[in-house]
Parts: C-alpha cells; structure tokens; sequence
C-alpha cells in the first residue's frame, strides 16, 4: 500500500514549498510512511535507492534522465547531485524526521532491530516536523 507514501511525498512537497525550503539544505530525497505501524522496515529502503542516495554526497555524484515517457510536463531533461546531502524523509502518524543517508546506513548496521522506530528516527535525525495526512 505505497497510496500513504504518495500522499506523504506530496505533503512533504508542499511543506518545503511553504517555507521549509529554508530550513534544509537542497537534496534528494527519498520519502517512506510507517502505513500505520510503529516502525518502519530497514529493507523499505532497497539497495538502488542507498546506492543513488550515497552517490549523490560523493565527489563523482550521480546523474539521472527523467523519462520522456511520463504524459504529465517535466520540468527539465535531468538532474545530476554531487557533493550533495541526501535524505531519507521517514513519515510516521503526526510528525516526519528527515534523516542523512549516512546516519540511516549507520542505524541500519549498528542497531540490533530489523526497523527503524519513530523514537530512534527522532534521535538520529537532522530536522523533524509535525503533519497532517488529508
């Protein structure tokens, strides 16, 4: 049920539109909904988005063609990240915390759960926010 995660993405949108643009830095970003539960999975994150995630805060980056196959109007052909941040933007019921890669990919290693809780996301994370799901 990835509906939730949609929605998510379009509220975290909005929110950097809002005025949450000024307090982070520009990046990628990769958003994740709890759907309900208390925790969500290390493996929600699969290995290709770590890896276009990670190699967006290296000195080669990462580049990447949007699709010329979407019906809806693109904004521009492409994007290339380098030296960048990156997130991973975890929404649980009420508030959402924006986490770097790298502090995610230390979690993921050292912690001796299989998923990340809203208390440890509260903990390891860069910025955190209340939200509302329409």
């Amino acid at each position: 049920m990835r509906k939730q995660e949609q929605k998510f993405t379009t509220i975290y949108q909005q929110w950097i539109r809002a005025g949450g643009y000024k307090r982070i830095e520009s990046a990628p970003f990769e958003a994740k909904h709890c759907r309900g539960k208390d925790s969500i999975p290390f493996a929600d994150v699969p290995e290709h988005q770590r890896n276009a995630l990670l190699a967006c805060t290296t000195d080669k980056g990462f580049v990447w063609k949007i699709s010329d196959m979407s019906a809806e109007q693109k904004p521009y052909d492409g994007f290339f990240f380098r030296n960048s941040p990156a997130y991973l933007v975890f929404a649980y019921t009420k508030k959402f915390y924006i986490i770097s890669i790298h502090n995610f990919l230390h979690e993921d290693k050292v912690s001796k759960r299989r998923s990340l809780t809203e208390a440890r996301a509260n903990d390891i994370c860069i910025l955190s926010d209340s939200y509302k799901m329409n």
